[in-house]
């Protein structure tokens, strides 16, 4: 774009206190608002044959041009936030030949600055929110259940094992509209049971045999059959002596719940998760034994 040149001339009305004007003349700069930015001084006031606008292209007749470094107590802000915008000048008001005194009338306008580009809100990632609301949830620890009596527990009986636990409340995390709920349901069992797993007729220390029992297992009902397999049990091979379990005369148990954790989101998206709790006891095995006796007449 070639050089813009601009004349104002000090017959134009009302030179504003602030912008860089005097009795004698305008001086400040504009810069072309609808092409590439340019600026130009102006001169100071005396006309001569420079008082017009030159461009490659065609130009805008009366094109606004940006008045820069304008004073900030210039009434051309009528009123306005200098902060917020610029200031225009048009151009058709710097026509003249500075002999005429009612030829130039300003006409300036105020601009406001471009409001921000909105930039839309990633909407929460659910996935994140569930590991939340999984985070929320507090298993509890198993409370240890055996019978049919837990003081008269015996090695070549069924031994019945259940927990009793209540599953903990649904936990619920919401943000910016998106809520995940993840549930908690008890799985599996697993115990621990303390006596060797071997099967030999003799004997021998070695790892603890362990059952896992589907759900929390149930303690023995009313009337119920000594002899049936319970629905979570085991029958203990050895009795828990003192030499076999480090003088404490009980084998240790431990016992794992397993949780199985779903969540779903209102956006439809759903998961799953796994949590555990521990808890250990331990059980006296002893045995039962036959003692002859004479009957009457015997």
């Amino acid at each position: 774009m070639a050089a813009v040149v601009l004349v104002v001339s000090s017959s134009f009305t009302s030179p504003e206190p602030g912008a860089g004007c005097s009795d004698a003349g305008c001086d400040y700069t504009l810069t072309d608002a609808g092409k590439a930015a340019a600026s130009n001084p102006v001169s100071d006031g005396a006309p001569d044959d420079t008082d017009h606008i030159t461009s490659d292209a065609t130009p805008d007749p009366c094109p606004w041009m940006v008045v820069e470094s304008l004073g900030a107590e210039s009434s051309w802000w009528d009123g306005n936030d200098p902060s917020a915008g610029h200031v225009e000048l048009n151009a058709c008001a710097l026509k003249g030949d500075g002999t005429d005194p009612g030829v130039g009338v300003l006409q300036t306008r105020f601009v406001p600055n471009a409001a921000p580009a909105v930039v839309a809100a990633t909407p929460p990632d659910p996935a994140v929110l569930a590991r939340q609301a999984v985070g929320r949830l507090v298993v509890p620890r198993p409370t240890i259940g055996v019978g049919p009596d837990r003081s008269k527990l015996a090695v070549q009986l069924w031994t019945w094992l259940w927990v009793d636990d209540v599953p903990p409340a649904p936990v619920t995390v919401t943000l910016d509209g998106v809520s995940v709920t993840a549930t908690a349901t008890l799985s599996t069992t697993t115990w621990s049971l303390g006596e060797p797993a071997n099967t030999g007729s003799a004997y021998q220390p070695g790892p603890p045999v362990t059952v896992t029992c589907i759900g929390a297992g149930t303690p023995p009902p009313p009337g119920y059959d000594w002899q049936a397999e319970p629905p979570c049990g085991h029958m203990f091979k050895w009795r828990s002596l003192k030499e076999r379990t480090g003088g404490i005369g009980k084998w240790p148990i431990t016992v794992t719940t397993t949780w199985n954790v779903t969540w779903l989101s209102n956006t439809g998206l759903s998961g799953a998760d796994l949590l555990t709790a521990t808890s250990s006891d331990a059980f006296e095995i002893g045995e039962y034994r036959i003692v002859l006796v004479d009957g009457p007449g015997g």
